[in-house]
């Protein structure tokens, strides 16, 4: 039986899960909710991408003007580079408290071969999604210049229009703590057999109690982003303009 609730207990079920239970012999037969992976498998979310850009309106398309003079990081030699003619990833995070210490005088400082747990986490799935460049703002931004930073930081709505998607990483409080799925662990999932009826529980399908979602400034950039690959403390979904798809 199904029952009907107000608006008030939906969003608090949309902000903080709900358990799903239906009868185990139903399962192949009704449309039922699937244990979430304890690992981020990239297939799934490349069905989504491929989904968006294949059927989606220009609504969802990215903008063609790129900034000028945009660098990327190039995430197989681990370098960065300007950005060339090819698709390329952005990655909106919470800096936290590491950020002088995070970041060198100038680009060629940068050390990515020991970046920080979410912008390495970034870097392997923008390569496992089948991509090779990331752009990420400590090591695309002139730091230690700060006309050429100001300039930088005001085109930064262009970046984010124009990636083909953007990752989210709306878990942790800072760049240390990685991506959920990736180095980080996903919050377990509780699901329940015992053979006639099973239990599932559906986590939040919504980022809102994430530090990401409470600072404007990364909020913001999800919003200019046509595509977002999120990742939270449980799962992975996919947002556009159109569609929301989620593991």
């Amino acid at each position: 039986m199904l029952k009907s609730i107000d608006g008030d207990q939906y969003f608090s079920a949309e902000r903080r899960g709900w358990l799903a239970c239906f009868p185990a012999q139903l399962g192949s037969r009704i449309w039922t909710p699937r244990p979430i992976p304890e690992t981020f498998a990239p297939q799934l979310a490349r069905q989504w991408l491929a989904s968006c850009c294949k059927h989606h309106s220009n609504r969802c398309r990215n903008a063609l003007a790129r900034p000028t003079n945009l660098v990327v990081i190039d995430c197989k030699d681990l370098v960065v580079v300007p950005c060339p003619d090819a698709p390329y990833v952005a990655l909106s995070y919470v800096w936290g408290s590491d950020r002088d210490e995070e970041t060198g005088n100038t680009l060629a400082e940068y050390d990515l071969r020991k970046p920080s747990n979410t912008v390495k986490d970034a870097i392997d799935i923008t390569t496992r999604m089948g991509y090779r460049y990331l752009w990420v703002d400590q090591f695309c931004i002139n730091q230690s210049n700060v006309n050429i930073q100001r300039e930088q930081i005001e085109r930064m709505d262009m970046v984010y229009q124009g990636a083909y998607f953007t990752i989210v990483a709306a878990a942790g409080e800072d760049q240390r703590h990685g991506i959920a799925g990736a180095s980080a662990k996903r919050k377990h999932q509780f699901v329940l057999n015992n053979g006639d009826v099973t239990v599932i529980e559906m986590p939040p399908e919504t980022p809102y109690e994430s530090v990401w979602s409470t600072r404007a400034w990364t909020f913001q950039e999800g919003l200019l982003s046509p595509r977002r690959l999120l990742f939270t403390e449980t799962h992975a979904f996919f947002i556009c303009r159109e569609s929301y798809c989620s593991e």
